[in-house]
């Protein structure tokens, strides 16, 4: 499957939260975008681990632990095959 594109549709995940463009917090709206992937085959990882087969409150417990930052990768059609979490470092 040819990937020609990762969304970046969150500027960041702080304390288990996502901070969404509009600056709208909701935890709740992520766990449900998680339980989606899962239910519809989508892989999830977690710094590059695959999670796909965790519960999507495991994933959210883990994000608690600092700034994260989520991304979907789309197929040439612009379907939703991966979501990818990523810890923020400053550097």
């Amino acid at each position: 499957m040819k990937v020609t594109s990762r969304k970046h549709l969150f500027q960041s995940v702080s304390g288990g939260t996502v901070m969404s463009n509009s600056f709208q917090s909701s935890e709740i709206r992520l766990r449900d975008q998680l339980v989606y992937a899962k239910s519809h085959g989508i892989d999830i990882d977690v710094e590059g681990i695959s999670y796909s087969e965790r519960r999507p409150e495991d994933i959210l417990r883990i994000m608690e632990r600092g700034n994260y930052m989520v991304d979907f990768e789309g197929d040439a059609l612009g379907r939703i095959i991966a979501i990818h979490i990523d810890r923020v470092r400053r550097r």
